[in-house]
């Protein structure tokens, strides 16, 4: 791993999640003196920065998570067809491993109406939806409707964690 930018902190894997058969969450560790930098919104992405085969790559990945629930900064990694990073990523990370990371970005966001919330997503596009959903579920005072579509049900990324009881949803 070589050293990061001072754009980027360098964050530890604490555990990794196989969501289906093409896609990874990644639980990231936030150390403390970074965790102001790491404050996010729900819907927003975090830019990874890994060597890959001799060279330096970057790329965006929502996060999972939501910034209300105390589950933890979580990235979601669909692996793509000829995709170098998302197939590096998908093969190679394990739990310890340290990843360069820079701060969240993005206007992709919940607001902070109380209006009702309909989303519409297909594939991957589940992931940044998935933390806006959670996050107005867990602050509660509106309602969600998700349409969501995927070539297969083995393909349909968090359809276990989506299926557990909890609020409604």
């Amino acid at each position: 791993m070589s050293a990061p930018s001072d754009e980027f902190a360098q964050l530890r894997i604490r555990e990794v999640v196989r969501e289906a058969g093409d896609a990874v969450s990644l639980l990231l560790d936030v150390p403390s003196d970074s965790s102001h930098r790491f404050r996010y919104k729900a819907g927003q992405f975090l830019t990874l920065q890994v060597q890959v085969a001799g060279r330096q790559h970057r790329r965006c990945y929502s996060m999972s998570s939501s910034p209300h629930s105390g589950d933890g900064l979580q990235i979601t990694i669909k692996r793509d067809p000829g995709g170098l990073v998302s197939n590096w990523l998908n093969d190679n990370v394990a739990s310890g491993s340290v990843l360069d990371v820079s701060p969240p970005g993005g206007s992709f966001v919940l607001d902070s109406g109380d209006h009702d919330v309909v989303a519409f997503g297909a594939g991957s596009g589940i992931t940044p939806l998935f933390s806006i959903v959670k996050s107005g579920l867990v602050r509660g005072g509106r309602r969600f409707r998700l349409l969501y579509a995927n070539r297969d049900r083995a393909a349909a990324i968090f359809a276990e964690t989506a299926a557990r009881p909890g609020p409604e949803r």
